[in-house]
């Protein structure tokens, strides 16, 4: 197998996309894929977030859920000192979902509350799989994104909060999880060693 001798990078990587549309098992794999090749790399899971406030009893807002993930980047600006990190789903998720939810960008600047990732990988898929890989969940009901027109609403957020990223598109509707995963990793490896050349000339301009 071929080894990348990278033991030494830390960059962030976040895997962004719609419900069920396969960020959970195809992060997970990139993860593995890096250790396999001599990349120390640790796969990162954004809470799952209760959606009614305990203080308030009320239904938890954009910023409530802002708040609390960014409570959680001291953690991960840590573990960013020892390994790459790969996050499945991260702030950009908030901003695009609550956006598309209360049709207001009032939080877009909040992106200054977090660490720059060297990737975003978006991940899509068919909206008939999507709904098939939800009801395969054990779910019985379809939750806000897959509410007829909702999905194109997160979509167009997303358009409008990546729009200066470094963004990776990709489509796991004929793919598994492995074959998606495969794919993807030599973006992801490139992607960092970019962004590692970069730090090392401006390490001033890679943390906010």
């Amino acid at each position: 197998m071929e080894t990348f001798g990278s033991t030494n990078l830390k960059s962030l990587i976040v895997f962004e996309g719609l419900d069920c549309a396969g960020k959970t098992s195809i992060s997970e794999l990139v993860a593995d894929l890096l250790n396999k090749h001599d990349c120390s790399a640790e796969y990162m899971k954004a809470s799952r977030y209760e959606k009614v406030s305990p203080f308030t009893g009320e239904p938890k807002t954009t910023l409530d859920y802002l708040v609390e993930r960014q409570s959680a980047e001291p953690y991960v600006k840590m573990k960013l000192q020892e390994h790459i990190v790969v996050m499945d789903r991260s702030f950009y998720s908030t901003l695009a979902y609550g956006a598309a939810i209360n049709n207001s960008r009032d939080f877009a600047s909040a992106e200054k509350w977090f660490t720059k990732p060297a990737l975003v990988v978006y991940l899509s898929c068919d909206e008939e799989v999507r709904k098939k890989r939800w009801q395969n969940r054990g779910n019985s009901g379809f939750d806000f994104s897959f509410k007829e027109g909702n999905s194109e609403r997160i979509k167009k957020e997303y358009n409008f909060v990546l729009k200066d990223k470094p963004v990776y598109g990709f489509d796991t509707t004929l793919y598994t999880p492995e074959e998606s995963a495969g794919l993807i990793f030599p973006v992801v490896m490139n992607s960092i060693r970019n962004y590692e050349k970069a730090k090392s000339e401006s390490p001033k301009n890679i943390f906010v």
